[in-house]
């Protein structure tokens, strides 16, 4: 059975309006890092091609994708709206050297070792632009309540991050600018709104519960924008380093 068929068959098949929200939010928290315009997308682990239909829509971007199941490049390409290919995101594929505003991974860096890390890190700066913009988004093992669940329940990861060690992993490949902040998910902007608000609110009032009997958490980190997230995920926006 492919992981096509496996996660997105019987466990997780969201809607295109959850996509149009990462989309809007994945946007947004590239602008925070830097105001540039993005014209051009590349999303490594793109499945199938969801979230790239997402930016093309609202965004007016050129996108395209890599995924190995080739069940979800057949979807991707059915959407004819960029340009998607089968094979293993940690090979750089020539036509798309160099082309690309920005390169993406949402929920990808967690299925990886330690060593394809790096791999990945150089398709990234191989398919950018000069300049160009990373982004990667992973689940939150650092969560109080929901961390292990949310790292472990998927039999396909390999690593877990929490915000200092996904800031760690970035410094170790020469990534010297980075922002890594909560992503909450959400299937509409009112619930997300909601979400963001009471992880905000939940967090401060554990911080102070954890101060009352040790030390509060404290952003330490050039990286990290906060400390002691309570989101599900996690997303860092980078400047790519050059080859």
């Amino acid at each position: 059975m492919s992981y096509f068929e496996d996660r997105y068959t019987h466990v997780y098949k969201p809607g295109q309006a959850v996509y149009r929200l990462k989309a809007r939010e994945l946007m947004r928290s590239i602008q925070k890092f830097d105001a540039r315009a993005i014209n051009s997308l590349l999303d490594l682990g793109c499945g199938c091609g969801d979230l790239a239909e997402a930016v093309h829509q609202g965004f007016n971007a050129s996108v395209a994708g890599i995924d190995l199941d080739d069940n979800m490049v057949r979807i991707a390409r059915e959407k004819k709206v960029g340009e998607f290919h089968a094979g293993n995101v940690l090979s750089p594929i020539e036509s798309l050297r160099g082309r690309f505003d920005a390169v993406c991974s949402f929920e990808v860096f967690e299925h990886l070792t330690h060593e394809d890390h790096a791999r990945m890190l150089s398709v990234y700066k191989t398919c950018a632009k000069p300049g160009g913009l990373g982004v990667i988004m992973v689940p939150n093992a650092g969560h109080p309540l929901l961390g292990s669940w949310l790292t472990w329940s998927d039999y396909t990861h390999r690593t877990g991050f929490t915000t200092e060690s996904l800031a760690q992993m970035l410094r170790s490949y020469g990534v010297k600018k980075a922002r890594i902040t909560p992503w909450y998910l959400a299937g509409n902007s009112a619930l997300l709104t909601f979400r963001q608000l009471w992880g905000t609110l939940l967090g401060k009032f554990a911080k102070a519960c954890v101060a009352s009997l040790s030390t509060a958490p404290g952003a330490t980190d050039p990286f990290t924008i906060e400390s002691w997230p309570l989101s599900s995920h996690l997303i860092a926006v980078f400047q790519i380093p050059s080859l």
